[in-house]
């Protein structure tokens, strides 16, 4: 009986993804975000020097923290960043999720239904997102919470997830500190000398603050800008691939 119901369920599965897969043909908005994605070259990212790098800075403001149980982006941000300095281009809107927004929600973030009610939805934003995105290196604090919620909705627009390589600014911070950290956005910028200031918890400030933090860390942790991005990528999971480690006061 329980093959019976696995093989039910594979079979739900491949028809979705074949379904999907004939969207993308016949929608040319989801066959321009599938090319878009397929286009990202993280090889090629990786191999180009910090300093002639294309980094952009992320933050999510969202309706909860589970994508997989329904909670949808609220707010999105995104700096771009050449090198490691702030070219002053942003993407910054609200989001109407499609679903009221929860007290506990609006109390971090301070965005309420009222707000978003004539904000659009995240599909149709979407390829602005990306055409921002582009082939940059995406920055985030607890960046696999930020990837989860973009690609829920890429995959169900475009049966495709983001290619971008991504730099998570707390597990980098961690790597300087030599030891696993588990570290608000606040806690890290404060520990890197950063204001933080009385914005916090907005998406454009947060992903600034994520950007600051990214320039102190990569300063810190990297010996010359003209190393390539991949080595700074790295040694947010190993610091051994830093060719220069200096431990925090």
């Amino acid at each position: 009986m329980s093959r019976t119901r696995d093989s039910i369920a594979a079979l739900r599965g491949y028809v979705k993804i074949r379904l999907r897969k004939r969207k993308i043909l016949t929608d040319p908005i989801a066959r321009q975000l599938h090319n878009a994605c397929l286009a990202v070259d993280g090889k090629r990212a990786r191999a180009i020097p910090v300093a002639q790098s294309r980094f952009v800075a992320l933050d999510l403001e969202t309706t909860g923290f589970y994508p997989s149980l329904g909670d949808e982006i609220v707010s999105i941000a995104l700096l771009e960043l050449h090198g490691l300095a702030f070219t002053g281009n942003h993407y910054n809107t609200l989001v109407n999720p499609g679903r009221s927004i929860p007290a506990k929600s609006s109390a971090i973030h301070g965005i309420f239904d009222a707000d978003i009610r004539n904000a659009p939805r995240i599909d149709d934003i979407l390829p602005e997102v990306i055409g921002f995105l582009g082939d940059a290196i995406v920055v985030a604090h607890h960046a696999g919470f930020d990837y989860r919620f973009l690609n829920k909705r890429l995959h169900r627009r475009a049966a495709i997830t983001l290619k971008n390589p991504w730099i998570d600014t707390m597990m980098l911070y961690g790597s300087w500190r030599q030891r696993p950290v588990q570290s608000s956005l606040d806690e890290v910028a404060r520990n890197c000398g950063i204001i933080v200031g009385d914005e916090r918890h907005s998406a454009l400030r947060d992903a600034e603050i994520a950007g600051e933090i990214l320039q102190f860390l990569a300063s810190e942790l990297l010996s010359d800008p003209n190393q390539m991005v991949g080595q700074l990528i790295e040694c947010q999971f190993d610091p051994d691939a830093c060719s220069l480690h200096r431990s925090p006061l």
